[in-house]
């Protein structure tokens, strides 16, 4: 085996026994000699390194959100909108109708409401509206204008209510049929007629205090503030069997006048059967709504009584009529 030397003087390369190396030669090539040691490899050359264009560098990305405990009791943290004095004082601009509710009764003539009506809707519609200026998940411009568009339907609803007419109730109830199950038939002791009630009677004092009558009184189950009253009886002694109809119906209007304080309205004259009768509306005292229609008849040399007292009650009323039309004399029966 042999190993490659380099001498120092000529830098030639030469081969020699591997058992000189360590030991002096002499170069072949050149008078020098050097102890011979294995040539040492050439150091590679370096590569060139390529100048690589730098990337932009990336935002680090957001860290994971938490998954929700689905056992967590904690209601989650909600911000809540200031209230603010704006839709607080929205909601108090109703307490206004019940004034210009007074204000027109005043400057027009008075509604067939009373004045119940506006106070109703204005508590009701004050309190639907601090309900809402309350509401903490709203902005206040979605509470404003909630309460804007809630206050003019009140404002609405009021000025509808108040300029209504009886008719146009009258119209609303003949589309709406109502059920007369509760609606029965009464006859009193001596069956000398009949008629249609709507519940139970009850015996009340006579609606004529100077007249002998043995009157009823029903109020309607399904409007309270509707009183029906029958009575029949005799008249007066000062009151002569033989007068004449527009004197004896005369002095009946005048009992009913005298008995409450009312104002007659209007007067008509009707026939019951055969016999002679009259239709009268009066206007009662302390409320502008509150009417009374009176039917009188006269038969036999007595009188029989038929009233009905509502909110703005007239002889068209679909009640009034089928109350009216329902009574029936009984001949031969005293």
């Amino acid at each position: 085996m042999t190993a490659v030397v380099r001498c120092p003087s000529c830098a030639q390369l030469s081969r020699v026994p591997i058992d000189a190396v360590g030991l002096t030669v002499a170069c072949p090539r050149c008078p020098a000699q050097f102890v011979a040691a294995p040539d040492a490899p050439p150091k590679p050359e370096p590569i060139p390194t390529v100048q690589r264009r730098q990337l932009p560098q990336l935002p680090p990305p957001p860290p994971p959100r938490p998954q929700p405990d689905l056992f967590d009791d904690d209601p989650p943290v909600v911000r809540p909108h200031a209230a603010g004095g704006a839709p607080v004082a929205l909601a108090m601009l109703p307490l206004g109708i019940p004034l210009l509710w007074l204000i027109l009764a005043v400057a027009t003539r008075p509604s067939v409401f009373s004045f119940a009506a506006p106070v109703a809707i204005a508590v009701s519609v004050v309190a639907l509206g601090l309900g809402l200026a309350g509401v903490r998940r709203w902005s206040a411009a979605v509470r404003v204008r909630a309460l804007v568009a809630l206050i003019s339907l009140a404002y609405l609803a009021a000025g509808v209510l108040y300029f209504a007419q009886p008719g146009w109730l009258e119209g609303v109830r003949a589309v709406i049929p109502r059920g007369r199950q509760h609606w029965q038939e009464y006859k009193p002791d001596d069956r000398t007629f009949r008629v249609t009630l709507p519940g139970v009677p009850a015996a009340t004092a006579s609606p004529l205090p100077d007249w002998n009558l043995t009157a009823v009184r029903v109020a309607d189950p399904a409007k309270p503030i509707d009183v029906f009253v029958v009575a029949h009886g005799e008249p007066p002694r000062d009151v002569p069997a033989k007068a004449a109809d527009e004197a004896w119906f005369a002095r009946v209007r005048q009992a009913v006048e005298a008995a409450v304080g009312a104002t007659l309205v209007r007067e008509q004259p009707v026939v019951v059967g055969t016999a002679q009768a009259r239709d009268y509306e009066f206007q009662l005292p302390g409320d502008a709504t509150a009417k009374r229609v009176v039917r009188v008849v006269r038969a036999g040399g007595r009188v029989y009584y038929l009233a009905v007292d509502g909110a703005s009650v007239t002889f068209d009323a679909i009640d009034v009529q089928h109350f009216w039309e329902s009574f029936r004399l009984t001949p031969g029966k005293k």
